[in-house]
């Protein structure tokens, strides 16, 4: 891994994004963790995503469009319909639509189960190139371990 590697971690719950910024970091030498806390901020920053794609991106599968404010942005119709059970998805797939960020690799971190998880493999399957499930734990080993085999294949 050279000195350059970059994560974006995108997660809603800010002490569970706060602990994978710290863990990753921590754990694998010259990781810089850039935190994305919603689906709306997400697709906000996309065109700088695009234009500098990052070494691996760390996606919860449930996240909020926005966090409360005066000012929320519209949401989209894929995300009235689709709700936040996909929104870690529809990033994923606004990813794999272009050819910049179509191989960066993904893990899905997630509080889903392996049996939810395969419920998705269909919609999985049509958009997802080098995806990994990650199960939500304290334990962080098998998380950093995954990237850690991820970035490897770059």
């Amino acid at each position: 891994m050279s000195d350059s590697t970059r994560i974006i971690s995108v997660e809603d719950d800010p002490l569970q994004a706060a602990w994978i910024k710290q863990t990753i970091e921590q754990k694998i030498n010259g990781t810089l963790v850039i935190q994305i806390a919603t689906e709306s901020e997400f697709v906000k920053k996309l065109p700088e995503i695009l234009a500098d794609p990052p070494s691996l991106i760390l996606l919860d599968v449930m996240l909020r469009w926005a966090d409360p404010s005066p000012d929320i942005p519209e949401r989209p119709l894929e995300v009235k319909e689709g709700g936040m059970r996909r929104a870690g998805l529809r990033c994923r797939e606004r990813l794999s639509g272009n050819p910049a960020t179509k191989n960066v690799p993904v893990v899905l971190y997630t509080v889903l189960d392996n049996q939810e998880l395969a419920e998705l493999e269909k919609e999985l399957a049509g958009l997802l190139v080098r995806v990994e499930h990650v199960q939500k734990n304290s334990d962080p080993k098998e998380l950093v371990e995954t990237i850690q085999r991820q970035i490897k294949q770059v």
